[in-house]
């Protein structure tokens, strides 16, 4: 059973793994400072819509289709790079595309122009439905000091979507694990509404009211600058409402020659001093934007039903990769039917070797060290 799920996995997101040599495990870090730099965007040159996310440590890991695959590093802010097959160093070095500031010139656009040609080209640039989605997608539940995991949970599904109607799910493997007292009590009422909620990153379904032409006057729009510098590549716009809203400020990178969005991060009122968010990127393949990865962090008050006064904190990672092959959605699932099933329901043996073959996102460290 496990390795007909495994091929069909295999089948599916149109990637070998039959041979070690076609595996690729690398870090890339900042050629100026030397850190890694997470969520970088790994594809192969041969097929776009495949590809990986370096993690916390900028670490990745991706499976060639062929021997002869080159692979796209890119990053927002850094000048994109293409490897052949021969590059054979284990740490990728990427420079930055930054130019100060004061060196250019913004835009001739005000901010508010910007985020009007974005709006009336989102159906162009963002319209990809109805798409399906071969996906990964990684929780985990931590105090906020970081020093236990209380859970940790992994997927590999498929997501069909489309801009007027509910997503659908097929999950094809999951794991899940508790590594703390407190972690041991929610699992046994654990749910797949932390995955399910994915959907809320299509651009249409969950289109928030900045991104809405008749709610702009709601909001104030003004350039922003990352640390003094700025890619000329992209506006970078930053939206705040005028009124009290659940959102405290969202900031967008917008392709200057589509006026698509690139990224958009949202920032999110909470009960302590630090900012609940969630960060969405996209990937541009013929002409069109999909979805390419997506992090949300929040904080969760599911633990002071265990008497557990810590500040605790979920994370969801996902990651996207488009595939072109048609599905049966007999076998897929709406998200109501599917957001309140127990997690036991689809847990599988936490340590199979299947996730060893697929599981493309790297543990970072400071997780593995606490999974022990």
């Amino acid at each position: 059973m496990k390795k007909a799920i495994f091929i069909v996995w295999t089948l599916c997101i149109g990637i070998s793994y039959c041979s070690g040599q076609n595996r690729i495990v690398k870090t890339v870090v900042d050629a100026s400072s030397k850190l890694p730099i997470q969520f970088v965007n790994i594809v192969l040159t041969s097929n776009p819509h495949q590809g990986t996310i370096t993690n916390e440590d900028g670490l990745f890991i991706i499976y060639l289709i062929n021997n002869s695959d080159s692979i796209e590093v890119s990053h927002i802010g850094y000048n994109k790079i293409r490897l052949s097959p021969v590059f054979t160093k284990d740490t990728i070095y990427l420079n930055s595309s930054a130019t100060l500031l004061d060196e250019v010139t913004i835009s001739d656009m005000s901010a508010n122009q910007v985020i009007t040609q974005t709006i009336d080209n989102l159906e162009i640039n963002h319209s990809v439905e109805p798409v399906t989605y071969n996906s990964f997608v990684r929780i985990v539940e931590y105090p906020q000091d970081t020093s236990a995991i209380h859970i940790f949970e992994e997927h590999l599904f498929s997501i069909y979507q489309t801009k007027d109607n509910n997503s659908k799910f097929k999950i094809i493997k999951s794991r899940v694990n508790a590594f703390s007292d407190n972690g041991e009590k929610r699992l046994k009422d654990l749910r797949l509404i932390n995955m399910v909620s994915v959907y809320s990153d299509n651009i249409f379904r969950y289109q928030d009211d900045f991104l809405k032409e008749r709610k702009t006057k709601n909001y104030h729009y003004t350039f922003w600058d990352n640390d003094l510098m700025a890619d000329t590549s992209y506006y970078m716009i930053e939206c705040r409402p005028k009124s009290d809203t659940s959102i405290l400020t969202a900031k967008l990178f917008i392709d200057k020659k589509s006026f698509a969005i690139v990224n958009v991060t949202k920032y999110y009122k909470n009960q302590s001093d630090l900012y609940d968010f969630t960060e969405i990127n996209f990937k541009q393949y013929n002409g069109k934007w999909y979805l390419s990865n997506s992090w949300r962090h929040f904080k969760s008050s599911i633990y002071a039903r265990y008497d557990d006064s810590e500040n605790n904190y979920t994370d969801r990672i996902c990651i996207y990769n488009v595939t072109n092959q048609a599905d049966d959605l007999k076998n897929f699932k709406s998200t109501i039917n599917i957001f309140a099933e127990p997690v036991k329901r689809y847990k599988g043996d936490f340590e199979d070797e299947f996730w060893e073959k697929v599981n493309y996102l790297p543990i970072p460290n400071w997780i593995t060290k606490r999974l022990r």
